[in-house]
């Protein structure tokens, strides 16, 4: 199956937009407004989980050409032009990257099985 450059810009868009509400969510005070944004931008997880087994190809089988364009859309679409917006892009590829071998290392345990009846995880400080 081929995966293809307009699927992973999806994905990349998915994945940076969330990184960038996060961002703007902690950098600020707590409003609303914001929230909801993040909210928005939850939905779409399942989508990058889902996509998750053919993330890691398609970046493996980008041409020079396609990778160029993959940071010149997000480059463009959140107006970065300063010499690290390369660097941002990487950095969230490869996070797009970890969480597809995350997601394929907890279904390989089974952790994502219906039948499995999930502990639920509480995180503290």
């Amino acid at each position: 199956m081929q995966f293809g450059i307009e699927n992973l810009k999806k994905i990349l868009l998915a994945v940076f937009v969330l990184i960038y509400t996060l961002f703007e969510i902690f950098e600020s005070k707590f409003k609303w407004m914001k929230l909801l944004k993040l909210l928005n931008v939850v939905k779409e997880i399942p989508r990058v989980v889902a996509s998750a087994p053919f993330i890691d190809q398609e970046l493996d089988d980008l041409s020079t050409e396609e990778h160029k364009e993959l940071i010149g859309f997000i480059a463009e679409r959140f107006e970065l032009d300063n010499d690290k917006s390369e660097e941002a892009i990487e950095a969230a590829l490869m996070w797009m990257v970890a969480t597809g071998n995350a997601v394929e290392k907890f279904k390989e345990l089974g952790v994502f099985s219906k039948k499995k009846k999930q502990k639920s995880v509480h995180v503290s400080g």
